[in-house]
């Protein structure tokens, strides 16, 4: 009997071993992004900074931004809250020794807590992060520090199950600082190739992990991200489990250095990095028509580079850059991105947060979690992702735009701004007025400008062959059918703007369509 029980014994175990194995390189890249649910950031855990002063702090590495301890117990609460993933990001900077070798001890913590996570029945994304000094060191080679400092990671980790999932980096950006046009967009694929290469040259479960790369650009606020994707290469993958990895914090990070100061702040041009003046709502409140419509317009973006192409999306950090931000809006935004995130099959949305334990001045930042007495700032928050993680989320059939035709009217500046995503346009409508009847439009300057797939701009001038009106305005009809229009349109009046009223700039498309395929 007890030679039969030990048959059956072996018998389960290498059933159980054969389903794991089974599921670690069966399914895709798709099927595990799917699997990991929602993510929550531990919020620079493991990210000491000097600057912040928190020397005097037990386990001030750790704790420095604010953040606690984690700990066990601490990880079971947000997987309680409806969490499947936790991303854990790890600065190396500060512990690693000379010819580029990472302290033993800090090695160690970080397993712990990769342990403490995947034990849990978690995925944990394990990540790079503030370590953009290590690598600007110009007496350096940055080149020889990143490989030898993923070659310890993978090596250190590799017996890990499929619930460890590696990013290279926080974002080409960071990297890129260095030397922008060596490392960012040389044949070699620097960062990407390279990380790639040195998992899957490692051993045990490294073969078939999971990995994550960073866009180009980090954020999705940013003016020119949809340049940056176009422009990203993906790296080869004997595997093929990549994803790519962004950011997406709202109203944007980039555009203001003190959020508190534009409380009444009047809507402003900015300058890009393309060159290209853009036009920026410092907004606060989130939740009406046009946010949801330019949410789908950058998901719709991320859909037609990135997942159809086969390689899902991770938004690495969702938050809101603005402590004082209304409640309703807060909510809404998160419902919102997280639902949509889920239904778009391909993204994996992660609520970025930093608790407030030592009291680190982090104006900026909206909270949301405390993890230490498992409270939330904002229950209906809370309740939500529950919600979310049982499947009872918004519905992103309920804003499809499925008109063919798109009509806006003037916001600033004698300018109308329309987003097309990648929709082909047939026909653009012009309607303006000339306001002293002592000037013709031939002393003005009006223009039609479009955008092109690589981010030049064409210009279309309207000061002839407009068509008068019953109430005196002029409509200009252009023809665009063979014309390449990518992301937007604008009208624009240039010169002589107090002679001239824009009415609105209405986009015909040439089929009705959704932002969903």
């Amino acid at each position: 009997m007890k030679y039969l029980y030990s048959i059956l014994g072996t018998i389960i175990i290498i059933s159980v071993a054969l389903d794991y194995l089974s599921f670690y390189y069966k399914y895709s890249a798709f099927e595990l992004v799917k699997e990991m649910g929602i993510a929550y950031n531990l919020g620079n855990t493991y990210n000491y900074n000097d600057d912040l002063g928190n020397n005097n702090v037990k386990n001030f590495e750790i704790e420095t931004w604010g953040t606690i301890l984690p700990t066990k117990k601490i990880i079971n609460k947000i997987k309680k809250n409806g969490f499947k993933t936790i991303r854990f990001q790890v600065k190396y900077m500060n512990y690693t020794h000379r010819f580029n070798i990472i302290n033993t001890e800090w090695i160690i913590k970080i397993k712990e807590i990769v342990k403490m996570i995947v034990n849990s029945n978690m995925y944990c994304i394990l990540s790079i992060y503030h370590d953009n000094n290590f690598w600007e060191l110009e007496e350096d080679n940055p080149k020889d520090k990143y490989i030898k400092l993923w070659t310890q990671i993978a090596n250190e980790l590799k017996d890990f199950n499929y619930h460890l999932v590696f990013e290279s980096f926080y974002s080409f950006g960071f990297l890129c600082n260095f030397n922008y046009s060596e490392y960012c967009y040389d044949e070699n694929l620097f960062i990407s190739q390279i990380f790639v290469n040195i998992i899957r040259n490692s051993s045990g479960n490294n073969k078939e992990r999971l990995l994550i790369i960073p866009g180009l650009s980090s954020e999705l606020e940013l003016n020119n991200f949809i340049y940056e994707f176009y422009e990203l290469n993906i790296p080869k993958d004997s595997a093929n489990k990549l994803v790519v990895s962004l950011n997406y914090f709202f109203p944007g990070e980039e555009n203001f250095e003190n959020w508190e100061e534009y409380d009444n702040i009047e809507p402003i041009f900015l300058y890009d990095y393309l060159g290209i003046e853009d036009l920026f709502y410092p907004n606060f409140n989130w939740g009406r028509d046009s946010d949801y419509k330019k949410l789908l317009f950058y998901f719709d973006i991320l859909k037609k580079i990135l997942i159809d192409k086969g390689f899902p999306v991770v938004i690495g950090e969702i938050g809101i850059y603005y402590k004082n931000a209304d409640i309703s809006s807060v909510r809404q935004f998160l419902y919102t991105i997280f639902s949509f995130s889920l239904e778009y099959e391909g993204i994996l949305p992660c609520l970025w947060d930093i608790s407030e334990k030592i009291g680190v001045n982090m104006n900026y930042y909206y909270y949301y979690y405390n993890k230490e007495i498992n409270e939330w700032t904002d229950k209906i928050i809370g309740e939500n992702f529950l919600k979310i993680s049982k499947g009872n989320y918004i519905k992103i059939s309920n804003y499809y735009f499925r008109s063919n035709i798109e009509t806006e009217e003037p916001i600033l500046y004698k300018l109308i701004h329309i987003n097309i995503g990648l929709r082909k346009v047939k026909t653009i409508i012009l309607n303006l007025n000339i306001v002293d009847i002592y000037i013709s439009i031939e002393e003005i300057s009006v223009s039609i400008i479009i955008n092109k797939k690589n981010q030049d701009w064409v210009e279309i001038e309207c000061n002839k062959g407009g068509k008068r009106q019953y109430d005196g305005s002029l409509t200009y009809t252009i023809d665009v059918t063979n014309m390449e229009c990518y992301y937007y349109i604008e009208a624009i009046s240039w010169f002589g703007t107090e002679f001239v009223k824009l009415n609105y700039l209405t986009v015909i498309y040439e089929d009705k369509y959704s932002f969903v395929d």
